[in-house]
């Protein structure tokens, strides 16, 4: 009895066991580890560093164009843009040109066409000058036939004062003698006009040089074109120094190159 009393008393009578300061701040370094743990897992046993956050994860298969690349973009697109303002200027100052010049050349158009009329006008009242003393040598001749039966001495100084009609301008297009004479004026208009080339132009030239005129003008109106289709190519360019896409930069880069390209070849054409 003796013994079950003692294990009742062993069963029943437990000292309670206090933790120590130190098992304690212990115990709340092991959870905290633990926690943390969790949160932060190991980087993978590949040996591959953790993407920073913002950067796409390894064979995500996007790819971010470098800072590099992005100013050589950049570069390509402020070279291009220079470019073709320049050439702007350049056809800009060519069209002014050009239109200067087709006023110019409507100006001498006038003054040469006033100058064809006035040797239209002395030509002509020369011409008919000669054709008076044509006629007049004519009516003379005729009268010395009639009165060469009757009175042949009047006869004769008829015959006499008709001679003195027959100048340098008329006898060059008289054909006949007599009162049958007949006399050119279309001949004697030419005839005059080619007296002095130095001191005359010749009729056509009014026409050829208001046809230079228009020449001048129309490249005047091909070079503005010209101008206005760089200004569009000016504005892809800006389009393109905008986007992001590179695809869209290089389509946009491409038509301004054919653009530019287009728009020079048809200056040369209009300034040949």
């Amino acid at each position: 009895m003796a013994e079950h009393a003692g294990q009742a008393s062993q069963g029943e009578i437990r000292p309670e066991r206090t933790t120590a300061p130190g098992e304690t701040a212990a115990a709340e370094t092991t959870v905290a580890e633990t926690a943390a743990a969790r949160a932060d897992p190991e980087p993978p046993a590949s040996g591959e560093p953790e993407p920073a956050p913002g950067e796409p994860e390894p064979g995500s298969g996007k790819r971010e164009p470098a800072a590099g690349e992005s100013k050589r973009w950049e570069l390509i697109i402020a070279i291009a843009i220079a470019l073709v303002t320049v050439t702007g200027a350049v056809l800009t100052y060519l069209s002014i040109q050009q239109e200067s010049a087709a006023v110019e050349a409507d100006r001498q158009s006038v003054v040469e066409t006033l100058v064809v009329q006035n040797q239209l006008v002395s030509a002509a009242t020369e011409a008919r000058a000669y054709g008076i003393l044509a006629a007049r040598y004519r009516q003379f001749m005729a009268e010395a036939n009639v009165l060469a039966a009757t009175d042949p001495q009047q006869a004769n100084m008829l015959r006499a004062d008709a001679a003195g009609f027959r100048l340098t301008g008329v006898t060059n297009y008289l054909t006949g003698t007599g009162a049958t004479a007949q006399y050119n004026f279309a001949h004697a208009l030419q005839g005059a006009l080619t007296v002095d080339q130095s001191l005359s132009i010749p009729p056509d030239e009014p026409s050829r040089t208001a046809a230079m005129a228009e020449r001048h003008r129309q490249a005047a109106g091909g070079l503005a074109l010209c101008v206005v289709g760089l200004l569009c190519v000016v504005v892809m360019l800006t389009l393109a120094r905008l986007l992001k896409q590179d695809r869209l930069k290089r389509a946009l880069l491409g038509a301004g190159a054919v653009g530019y390209l287009a728009a020079v070849i048809t200056a040369i054409v209009q300034l040949a």
